[in-house]
This record gives structure tokens, sequence and C-alpha cells, in this order.
């Protein structure tokens, strides 16, 4: 019986201990809850700051151990502030919308551009005198009192040439068949070392002057224009020196002289005494030619 009392009251404690208890966990379930009030209170607003400062999180850690049951739990609570909260970062896409400008183009009307007249004087033109080369002779009927020699090495139509030319201009043909004879020896292709050309050897510082002069092409390899050519300077010499009263064998040295020296070499150095001699050998052969 003192048993069965004992137990009852063993019972009796016990009960009570354990609404003691229950009262304590019903205590700290109260501030539990108002921690984790508080908690996400502050998450909240941590989650909620739109302005990317940092704001200090407050993080509580809440531990209940749990002892014997005569044991009162204890609570701890830590407040961790070492760690920086995390900012959300918000990204707001901005839409734009396209605005379709149209522009209304006008026609561009034509601007009349004012006619411009412009007077166009006629001046009147003097024609010019062209002229005209002299061709080179064709073979023709021979000058009266022309005879061929064919013991002089030169063609017919070049003899009877020569020969309307010496008339014409006032020449001895056999002193200018001597000319020939001496300057070419009747080659009417050569050309000598300083540019002398054809029969009468005219160098070519002269034929520009003597094709304008004679109104003849500047080819003085032709042997007709060299003729024309050769003959135009013995006649002009010839008239030069005659107007100086020269005659006989001085005008013929005269003229000689100048030919193969030019007029201002003959009158500063006179006449060349080894040219001279030469002509006087020459007219010799050719007048051999017509005995």
């Amino acid at each position: 019986m003192k048993q069965d009392l004992k137990n009852s009251l063993l019972y009796k404690e016990w009960q009570k201990k354990q609404k003691n208890r229950k009262k304590k966990d019903f205590r700290h379930l109260g501030v539990i809850g108002l921690m984790s009030i508080s908690l996400f209170s502050l998450i909240g607003i941590s989650e909620a700051s739109t302005n990317n400062e940092n704001i200090e999180k407050a993080k509580t850690k809440v531990v209940i151990e749990a002892t014997a049951p005569t044991t009162e739990n204890t609570l701890l609570i830590e407040t961790l502030k070492d760690k920086e909260p995390e900012v959300a970062t918000v990204k707001e896409e901005i839409v734009v919308p396209k605005v379709e400008v149209k522009e209304e183009v006008k026609p561009v009307e034509p601007v009349e551009q004012p006619k411009v007249v412009v007077e166009q004087k006629k001046e009147e033109v003097t024609p010019v005198p062209v002229a005209t080369p002299t061709p080179a002779p064709v073979k023709t009927s021979e000058p009266k009192g022309f005879v061929y020699n064919s013991q002089v090495p030169m063609p017919q139509e070049h003899q009877a040439y020569l020969y309307k030319l010496s008339q014409e201009r006032g020449l001895d043909f056999k002193k200018t068949l001597a000319t020939v004879q001496h300057e070419s020896s009747f080659d009417a292709d050569v050309i000598s070392s300083t540019n002398d050309y054809g029969y009468f050897q005219i160098n070519r510082v002269n034929h520009a002057h003597l094709s304008n002069t004679l109104n003849v092409s500047n080819n003085a390899l032709d042997p007709f224009i060299n003729i024309n050519m050769g003959t135009y300077m013995l006649g002009d010499l010839y008239d030069h020196f005659k107007e100086k009263g020269l005659q006989g064998e001085a005008l013929d040295i005269a003229v000689w002289g100048s030919y193969n020296r030019g007029l201002g070499g003959y009158q500063k150095y006179g006449a060349p005494t080894q040219y001279v001699e030469g002509m006087k050998e020459a007219i010799q052969e050719v007048n051999a030619y017509f005995q």
C-alpha cells in the first residue's frame, strides 16, 4: 500500500514536471516565433532594397540544445554580421518602339534656263598662198644646142638638165661639169664625211635654205634637185663677184674659193690654193671629153 502511494506521488510529481516543461517549451516557442518574425522582416527588407547600397544582413541563428528531461533547454542566439548581404541586380530591358518616318518627296519642277544667244563674229580669213614644191623634172625634149656626150660619166637626162640650167643661169657648161668632176667624180649618191651630198657636194647646213629658196623638196640626193641647188649657188656667186668688177680667171678663182670655203671664209682667208689647182685639172679632163 505504501508502495502504491509512493508510486502515486512520484507519478504526480512527474506530471507536474511535465507541465512545467511544457510551459517552458511554449515560452521557448514564443521566443523562437518572435525571432523568426524579426528574421523574416530583416530578410524581406534586404530583398526589397533597390538602391545597390551595401546593407548589412542580419541573420539570426537559433540553436536549441535539448538536454535530459531534468535540464532546461538553453536558447542560444548568434547574430552573424560578418557576411555582406547579397544585392540583387535588377536588369531592366527597355524596348524602344520603331517609329517609321515617311518623308514625302515632292517632285522638283524643272527650272527653265535662260537662253543665251552668242553672236559669232565672222572673221575674214585671207588665204595664205602655199608654195608647191617643184617636182623633179622628168626626161623631156633636150634643150636647144645640147649634144649628149657619152664620154662624160653622167646619164644623158642629167647632162641635159645641167646644160639647160647652166644656160639659164649664165654658167659655162664645161666649167660646171668640171665642178661636178672635182667635187664628186660624177657620183650622184656620194655623201662625204663632212656631210656633203651628191653631184655638187652640197653641205647639209645649206639644204633647208636652198629647198625653201628654190621651192623644191629637201632631198639633196635627188640628182635633179642636187643639180638645181649646185647651179643656183654657182650662178649666185658669179653674179656677186661680177658686181665687184671681177672677170676672167680672177672671177673663176673667187667663185671656186667661195664655193669651197663659203663667202665668209673666202673673204677672211682667200681662195684655197689646192682647191683651185684641182679645179684647173678637172677642166682639162672635161675638155678632153669633147675632143
